[in-house]
């Protein structure tokens, strides 16, 4: 029920109810508003926004409710009409399974709904539920637990007759676990499966990180360890069945194996043979979340002359690689279909910038800022030389970490790139242009990420010229670059795409996109490279803070010999998010 307070510090007894139960499945159930035998609970979890709508009941405000239960003593003293019995009665139609996870949808959080699919791959045990929490649904909390076994899928399991009391053990209602696993990507639902199987078999001393190898040690196990499994087993090969054809036959030979153990080495074998061979990896990226601000500016509508700047909250996720007590974070960018380049009636576009072109970006990760001085001192007296040296203090603006390294080369942004490589197994390189320009523009059309101009409260450029009639002018003390970060992010969470440094892309120089190869736009995540490495001209992209804001546009494209060193240049670097690596 959702319940309110008529006044204030009235009692759990006084707490008026709504006309309907918050659950439209619970509607057929006779609740008796007011009677003797009616108890009334609030449903609070131990976090802050349950509190606070508490609060705001115990203090009378009519506007505010708060979740609870209402329980008929008399209901439950029938034993052949119990409320549970009532509310979760058997279920045998597929249209009756689809009602049940409807209603539970219907009032449900979107976390609370895949919090629910993912625990239907498994069985239902808090301790589980706590660790896909941990693992694979950081963002949920007490409150999505309490929203998936108050939904209505779940159902208590009844004990043997006799059995000493325990802790009361849950199971989804007939059909729902099936429909939850039908609406999960497979990807996800294997996953689940691997990362419970690892948490089992660390309990019992053993190393193995997936389902199918948990089930490999079924027969080495002793007789309680392997009942504990089994248990475990017999949901995840019914999960494993439903996963479609390859998996339904991977299941029922996972069961054949369980069911006839493979018989015990004989004596008097031949002396066994070292073999060597080699294997491939497949690595779960675990992703955290972070939260930014980004920022829009247009025209003030009362008043045309000026431009006003609004900022809205945004969240991502990333990857951090440690490199001893500095770090750098990658940004999940997610790909897709854009438009790359600049229109002509772009104020002040170039001719190199056209034409427009679609291009197909995949997925990829992307430094959240250029890379700082700290990060850059890391790798270059930490991590050992792959081909060439790298100075560990190059920059001209000293004095804060966290500024922008600059007075690197293209050749140097490279070395930075394999050494990092080398260290964590992932593939670690520039941007191409192409990646560049999507990641900046975050799904933008406009000149910049903001809109359609830029100003001093938006990122690090010449000031003292305007774009497109925009303001002009800041109050910055010193012309230099900036701290990564100081100003608002893209809507991917990425900082510092427009000014700050210019930034050394994969590509060589070409004058237009007129001959691009169809095969480069079908794929923007391979570089367009020509002629000489060591000689021609690369890609510089964003803009600088000593430039004015036309060539901080997303679409600007400059250029430089790759040997070059200069204040205002620096680079970010990107990381594919899947390589097999030897």
């Amino acid at each position: 029920m959702r319940m309110s307070a008529k006044y204030a510090g009235a009692t759990q007894a006084k707490l008026s109810e709504e006309a309907k139960p918050i659950y439209p499945i619970l509607a057929d159930l006779d609740y008796q508003n007011s009677t003797t035998s009616t108890i009334i609970l609030p449903a609070i979890s131990i976090e802050p926004e349950p509190f606070r709508r508490w609060a705001k009941v115990t203090t009378g405000n009519l506007n505010a409710s708060i979740v609870g239960i209402e329980i008929n003593l008399a209901k439950l003293s029938s034993p052949s009409e119990s409320a549970h019995e009532l509310s979760l009665t058997a279920i045998t139609s597929e249209a009756q399974i689809q009602e049940r996870v409807q209603n539970f949808c219907r009032t449900a959080s979107i976390t609370a709904q895949r919090l629910a699919a993912y625990m239907a791959a498994v069985p239902v045990s808090i301790p589980i539920v706590h660790l896909i929490q941990k693992t694979l649904l950081p963002e949920s909390q007490q409150v999505h637990i309490a929203e998936v076994f108050m939904g209505g899928i779940l159902e208590t399991i009844p004990l043997p007759p006799q059995s000493p009391p325990q802790p009361p053990q849950y199971r989804f209602v007939q059909g729902v676990r099936e429909a939850l696993i039908a609406a999960v990507p497979i990807s996800k639902t294997i996953r689940v499966l691997d990362t419970v199987s690892a948490y089992i078999a660390e309990r019992l001393g053993k190393g193995v990180k997936s389902f199918q190898a948990l089930i490999a040690l079924l027969h080495e196990l002793k007789p309680d360890e392997r009942q504990q499994v089994e248990k475990f087993a017999e949901i995840g090969l019914d999960t494993l069945s439903q996963l479609g054809s390859e998996h339904r036959a991977m299941a029922e030979r996972l069961r054949q194996f369980i069911q006839n153990p493979p018989p015990p080495d004989p004596k008097g074998l031949p002396k066994m043979q070292p073999h060597t061979f080699q294997i491939a990896q497949i690595e779960i990226e675990e992703l955290a979340r972070f939260d930014f601000k980004t920022a829009k500016i247009a025209r003030d509508k009362k008043n045309s002359k000026n431009w006003q700047i609004t900022k809205s909250a945004g969240y991502g996720w990333q990857r951090i690689e440690e490199l001893g007590d500095v770090r750098v974070e990658m940004v999940e960018i997610i790909g897709g279909t854009f438009l790359m380049g600049a229109p002509k009636d772009e104020p002040e576009f170039n001719k190199d910038e056209t034409p427009q072109h679609e291009v197909t970006v995949s997925d990829f990760f992307i430094s959240k800022y250029p890379i700082t001085q700290a990060q850059w001192r890391a790798v270059a007296t930490q991590l050992p030389q792959i081909k060439i040296e790298l100075t560990p203090e190059p920059s001209e603006f000293k004095g804060d970490d966290d500024l922008p390294v600059e007075q690197v080369s293209w050749f140097e942004a490279v070395e930075f790139c394999d050494r990092l490589s080398a260290k964590t197994g992932r593939e670690y390189r520039l941007p191409t242009e192409a990646e560049w320009e999507y990641a900046c523009r975050a799904g933008t059309t406009t000149p910049f990420y903001f809109g359609e101009t830029i100003s001093a409260k938006l990122a690090n450029y010449d000031w003292d010229y305007a774009y497109n009639n925009g303001p002009k002018g800041g109050d910055r003390q010193t012309s230099q670059t900036s701290p990564v970060g100081n100003f608002p992010a893209n809507a991917f969470g990425l900082y510092d795409m427009h000014g700050n440094v210019w930034e050394w892309c994969l590509d060589t120089w070409h004058g237009s996109y007129s001959e691009k190869p169809e095969e480069l736009k079908k794929s923007g995540n391979i570089p367009w490279v020509s002629g000489n490495e060591k000689e021609e001209r690369r890609l510089l992209r964003g803009g600088s803070w000593v430039f004015n804001p036309r060539l901080c546009r997303s679409a600007y494209r400059s250029s430089n010999h790759p040997g070059v060193r200069s204040y205002d240049v620096g680079f970010r670097i990107v990381s594919c998010l899947a390589r097999t690596l030897p």
